[in-house]
């Protein structure tokens, strides 16, 4: 390089002598070395040039987290497309996915992961890693916490590859990364990020309430579904968009969710939109629990992709290429119909809206109707489903194999749920007392008799289990 130099702008050796130093130290010799460096290890060396353009967007490829939150160490490798996480209340679902977020973009959404006090202060550390897809190689970061500041650590030159990322929280708020917000901030402008809670996605959020000429960071569901209602030819594309989500999360082919016409409510000056239900239009205040949570997943989704794409255009890049999807709990009031289509849906419905990019998915969920719902999309080399389970004073996070069940209740027996029987507690107790009678070489007549009464009261009549059961209760002197 130092060569090219001199030959390029003909340097003499005096200017050679008194610009460049050709020796190079003996600390530095293993600098030539035949490794390729990658381009994100440099970029963490040099920092970014001002005014460059970030790079397209990254997925998590690793996170590990030490003596922090419920485990002494989670280590989350996911997959390139859907990853499911399930345990039990308490295990850390819902901090996976709040680490998640911190480790694609670097802020903490409410507070800081906290690390353990009975341990050394060096122990406690965040690694992760984010890559650009199957074939790229990811840079790992370590981040160690700060006693004394009371927070991570996290060098500036480290920041992760910006992405696009769409956080839907088990409260009903929203949270939207968007990495065009990097360059249209100024140095007073607070966080490049949105955190809507469940007003702000329905009335807005004004980026600074103070300001005698009123900003907004969102308009909110109502004046947006609204404005774009009746935008006509100027608003047609996105409404198009919004409608066709709104299609394609809907609970069945019979159950469409399909905006009816804005209305006013008494009292308000403002238009409303509507639902249509089969028994009217429904102002979407007034729409059931669940309902309000798809329109409201469909319209973050919608609007946040467009603002990308319009902030994108304003700074003349090139959108992102990929996108980063987590919900916690995705089947939060939402009845079991409409839990076994929701993940197909959501996985063609972001396909649709974003078109060439690549999606990579981060579902918690309690559901067995989700497990068996994810059947029909569940790819073996690019998914996984991971699993939170208690072992004695211990947390241990596992990867499950992914095994078709065809049924939900079948699921329930899954490890990923750990129930015996898919059955209400009553009625699994009373089974594992009669197999245990069945085992007994000489049971008594009573001991089979009591048994019998309490399957008699915990199980239906038709129960799979009672023609196993009769034929030996019958052999021992009971009857039904």
């Amino acid at each position: 390089m130092v060569s090219r130099l001199i030959e390029e702008f003909a340097l003499s050796r005096a200017e050679v002598s008194a610009l460049l130093d050709r020796s190079i130290p003996a600390t530095e010799q293993d600098w030539l070395t035949s490794a390729p460096v990658l381009e994100v290890d440099l970029l963490r060396a040099l920092g970014r040039p001002p005014g460059s353009s970030p790079e397209e967007g990254a997925n998590l490829s690793l996170l590990e987290l030490h003596e922090i939150g419920p485990a002494d160490h989670f280590r989350y490798e996911p997959a390139e497309r859907l990853n499911i996480i399930t345990g039990d209340n308490s295990l850390g679902k819902t901090f996976i996915l709040e680490s998640i977020w911190w480790a694609l973009t670097g802020e903490w959404l409410d507070f800081p992961a906290l690390p353990r006090t009975n341990t050394s202060k060096r122990t406690p550390k965040i690694v992760f890693s984010v890559s650009m897809g199957r074939k790229s190689q990811a840079a790992t970061v370590t981040s160690r916490y700060d006693w004394k500041r009371q927070r991570w650590e996290r060098h500036a030159t480290s920041a992760v590859l910006p992405g696009f990322v769409v956080y839907a929280r088990h409260d009903g708020s929203f949270a939207v990364w968007d990495p065009t917000r990097l360059h249209l901030l100024d140095s007073s402008s607070g966080k490049p990020f949105v955190l809507l809670n469940r007003t702000q996605i329905w009335y807005g959020l004004p980026a600074n309430e103070k300001s005698e000429r009123p900003q907004w960071l969102c308009n909110g569901l109502i004046r947006d579904w609204v404005a774009w209602q009746t935008g006509g030819e100027r608003t047609a594309e996105v409404y198009k968009t919004f409608v066709a989500s709104l299609r394609g999360l809907s609970p069945s082919d019979k159950e469409i969710l399909e905006p009816g016409e804005p209305v006013r409510l008494a009292g308000d000056a403002q238009d409303y939109p509507t639902v249509r239900m089969p028994y009217g239009e429904v102002p979407v205040p007034h729409a059931s629990a669940g309902v309000q949570r798809i329109m409201a997943l469909a319209y973050v989704l919608v609007w946040a992709w467009r603002e990308h794409l319009q902030n994108s255009a304003m700074l003349r890049t090139e959108p992102q290429r990929r996108m980063v999807l987590m919900i916690d709990e995705v089947e939060a009031h939402l009845h079991p119909r409409w839990q076994r289509i929701i993940v197909p849906a959501l996985m063609r419905v972001v396909a649709e809206l974003a078109g060439v990019v690549a999606l990579q998915v981060h579902l918690a969920t309690h559901s067995p109707m989700i497990m068996a719902s994810a059947e029909t999309v569940f790819d073996q080399d690019s998914d996984e489903l991971h699993h939170l389970r208690q072992d004695g004073r211990r947390v241990i996070l596992e990867e499950l194999p992914f095994v078709k069940r065809g049924r939900s209740d079948w699921w329930l027996m899954h490890e990923a749920f750990g129930l015996a029987q898919a059955r209400s507690l009553p009625a699994e107790q009373a089974i594992e007392t009669a197999k245990r009678l069945q085992l007994n070489s000489s049971p008594t007549q009573s001991a089979v008799k009591a048994a019998n009464e309490r399957l008699v009261d915990a199980l239906a009549p038709d129960d799979e289990f009672w023609p196993r059961w009769r034929a030996f209760a019958e052999k021992h002197g009971v009857e039904k």
